[in-house]
């Protein structure tokens, strides 16, 4: 039996599950997929968008079908709490259970290094801008090669664990500085590109490269992590998670990244006169950021020094990894607490946060300039297993079982989720063929 939703009021919940679902979306992933989309062009790059968004989506709304699905035995659901933990262990078994952990933690392990990787360079670099202003010089011991590897994800790590121990409410305010940050230098970036802009560098066309971009993509568009995170947020709020406004919810939060890459994508390739795969295949093997590479760029056409665009490249840069951090730090931080069972101790959430940016930052340490590597994985492995394989088996297990409630299903026929089922499966296999060169 299917219960009816009701059509409620427009909240801070719901804007600030939209900010958290696109701020955590829009993140380093857009500053590495321009280094990929290049070898193919934009026409190659916009037919891999669509696709991986389109993917990305219809798991994502696929995956709250799921959390909303309790069990029929149950006399109340006023209790029933929403995690993907138990709502795995519940429809696909504890094995099932056991592979999600491993793939959760793995994938966000593997994100998250990566944005330490980058942003903590990043994160030294406005340190050092800031005592400039107070004509301290600290290059020679924060810009130091000896110590920048250490001292910038450290201190990122810091920064990040002192945001995402706190409550909900604040981490969303937080979270909504960083996207309104986010979004000013986008379009300050987005100006000053444009006099560099030159169409003929969109015609180079290579499909080929279509497979390699999708595990970046995947990553790029994952917004499935937060999901429970939202829930919680709307029900701490307004008490009823499946509303229909929540749905709303996450097809506008998962929206307007869409169209934020594709802006930034079309402007990118624009801009960057590498008319050849082997140009941007060095810029992927350097593991470089998109924003130093057009930087390097727009100043070599124009023969100026562009000070503004250095400046706004790297607070977008930062903008967008800090954005992410927060709504990934968010999720994995719920993620824990579900598997532990443990009370909700004040304390709790400071030492989940404490040791899994511990973890992070060791592991950053010690591979420098992962940062490409590091979001392939993830993408072509645990995102696809975890975000794609996992939600459609449990719905087609939730619908052929009667003694399953499901409490807000969503439109899509049991013959599309076999497709995505399928489609998931081929990009898994392709990744591991990739792995060991057979591809």
């Amino acid at each position: 039996m299917q219960q009816k939703l009701k059509q409620k009021s427009l909240t801070g919940s719901f804007w600030g599950s939209i900010f958290l679902i696109a701020g955590g979306t829009i993140g380093a992933g857009m500053l590495a997929l321009p280094t990929v989309t290049g070898e193919g062009g934009l026409w190659v790059s916009l037919a891999a968008y669509v696709v991986s968004w389109v993917y990305m989506l219809s798991t994502g709304l696929i995956l709250f079908e799921c959390l909303s699905t309790i069990n029929a035995t149950k006399n109340s659901t006023s209790n029933y709490q929403i995690n993907l933990i138990d709502t795995v262990e519940n429809l696909l078994g504890k094995t099932a259970k056991n592979w999600v952990i491993f793939c959760f933690l793995g994938l966000f392990s593997c994100v998250m290094v990566a944005y330490l990787s980058k942003g903590g360079d990043l994160f030294l670099n406005f340190i050092h801008n800031f005592f400039l202003v107070f004509k301290i010089d600290l290059s020679s011991f924060i810009l130091n090669p000896i110590y920048s590897n250490y001292m910038g994800p450290i201190m990122l790590g810091i920064f990040s664990h002192s945001i995402i121990c706190q409550i909900y409410e604040r981490i969303d305010l937080w979270n909504r500085l960083g996207v309104a940050v986010l979004v000013v230098a986008f379009m300050i970036l987005i100006g000053i590109s444009y006099p560099a802009f030159d169409s003929q560098n969109l015609a180079r066309s290579d499909w080929g490269t279509f497979p390699l971009m999708v595990p970046f993509m995947v990553i790029a568009f994952g917004f499935h992590n937060m999901i429970p995170s939202v829930l919680k947020y709307f029900r701490s709020q307004d008490k009823d998670a499946f509303s229909s406004n929540t749905v709303q919810s996450i097809v506008i939060g998962a929206f307007i990244p869409f169209i934020v890459y594709l802006i930034w994508n079309n402007c990118v390739l624009g801009v960057i006169p590498a008319h050849s795969k082997a140009e941007f295949a060095t810029y992927f093997q350097k593991g470089q950021i998109i924003t130093d590479i057009l930087t390097h760029v727009i100043r070599t056409k124009n023969n100026v020094v562009m000070h503004n665009l250095s400046f706004w490249a790297q607070v977008f840069s930062f903008a967008a990894i800090i954005t992410s951090i927060f709504g990934q730090g968010v999720s994995v931080v719920d993620f824990v607490s579900d598997i532990k069972k443990a009370p909700k101790l004040k304390f709790s959430r400071k030492i989940i946060s404490f040791f899994y940016f511990a973890v992070c930052v060791i592991v950053t340490c010690f591979f420098p300039g992962i940062f490409l590597n590091a979001l392939g994985i993830a993408g072509g492995t645990f995102a696809i297993l975890l975000f794609g394989i996992i939600p459609c088996l449990m719905c087609l297990k939730a619908r052929k079982n009667p003694s399953i409630v499901i409490q807000y299903r969503m439109f899509f026929p049991n013959a599309y989720i076999y497709f995505l089922l399928f489609l998931s499966v081929i990009f898994l296999t392709y990744e591991i063929f990739k792995a060991f060169g057979i591809v």
